[in-house]
């Protein structure tokens, strides 16, 4: 059985082929978060199609969101039925966006349709457009000082594709979280991006998707730091 990703790939080649459309004008005319670089994680399943990034897909190839991926289908119905009252996504209800530990964030993908509403400890008010899976983290330790502080609370959405220099939430082999600066290397010789994950504290090191399994799990939207009394 054909992935998602493939299905999406082959609709590409197609619109390539017989309009000569390109990936990046596609993104560009309709408006896609994280542009030709969230459509090639989306293509090559390196990152699962996110509910905006797959309503945006049906309406520039003209088909329903079911034909882009049955999950997301299947999932847009249990948002309208559950969140009809309120109007808000899957992982924000009225109190905000949840907080959640390091662990979590590691299998957020996972986890996160099985995540009840309303069973986070804390919540925090994001000031921006957030896709359905955003998720806010706390900073645990001093490797992002000076410019993230243990305590800091940072709002992150796995919808939106990392450019250089932005800041990013990895799960690394352990499947625990991590948060650091990305930045691009190129590609290795399978044509797969390679990237590093730079701690703003140059006492920890660097670390690259080459010579170790790493995953982005999402892209940094908001930080924000709380006053110590």
């Amino acid at each position: 059985m054909s992935t998602e990703g493939e299905e999406l790939r082959k609709r590409f080649e197609k619109l390539k082929r017989e309009k000569g459309i390109s990936r990046a004008a596609f993104a560009k005319l309709h408006g896609l978060k994280g542009g030709d670089a969230m459509i090639y994680q989306h293509i090559n399943d390196m990152k699962p199609i996110g509910i905006d990034a797959g309503l945006v897909y049906a309406r520039g190839f003209d088909v329903s969101l079911a034909e882009i991926s049955q999950r997301l289908a299947d999932e847009q119905m249990r948002i309208s039925q559950a969140n009809v009252e309120y109007g808000v996504t899957i992982r924000q209800d009225r109190r905000g966006i949840p907080i959640i530990d390091y662990i979590q964030a590691g299998k957020w993908r996972e986890i996160a349709d099985a995540y009840p509403r309303g069973s986070a400890s804390e919540y925090i008010q994001a000031h921006s457009s957030n896709g359905p899976y955003t998720f806010a983290l706390r900073i645990i330790g001093n490797s992002m000082e000076p410019e993230f502080r243990e305590g800091d609370v940072i709002v992150v959405d796995p919808d939106v594709a990392p450019n250089p220099g932005d800041y990013v939430v990895a799960r690394n082999h352990a499947e625990a979280a991590t948060f650091k600066k990305y930045r691009p290397r190129g590609v290795d010789d399978k044509g797969q991006p390679i990237f590093e994950l730079v701690p703003l504290n140059d006492d920890y090191a660097v670390m690259r998707s080459d010579q170790e399994p790493i995953q982005i799990i999402g892209t940094m939207v908001e930080h924000t730091r709380f006053r110590k009394r």
